[in-house]
């Protein structure tokens, strides 16, 4: 039995944290190469996870929330909260999420 656990269901779902994976690795001015080595992972695994081709598992995805300075929860969040025809644009006070930088 293996102790490893896929957290995403879907392709849509992979392919969201994988964006947001992207934009916060960007945000944080960091290649693919430094992200992995920082956190003991490949380059290859990074980006699938990026593309949506892989899922992470619970632990990966708290290494690489440390190493980007968030919390796991941070790369997922509800849209329910907005009307479809705001999503694009508006993000409501209520809905925007923090960044701790440490």
């Amino acid at each position: 039995m293996s102790s490893k656990v896929d957290i995403i269901d879907s392709k849509a779902e992979a392919h969201a944290l994988g964006a947001e994976l992207r934009v916060l690795r960007k945000a944080r001015n960091m290649t693919l190469t430094t992200l992995a080595k920082k956190c003991g992972m490949s380059v290859g695994y990074l980006s699938q996870l990026e593309r949506g081709i892989s899922s992470p598992t619970i632990q990966s995805l708290h290494i690489i929330g440390k190493v980007l300075g968030v919390t796991p929860g941070f790369l997922f969040h509800d849209d329910t909260s907005s009307s479809p025809e705001e999503k694009p644009y508006v993000v409501r006070a209520d809905n925007r999420r923090a960044i701790q930088y440490t």
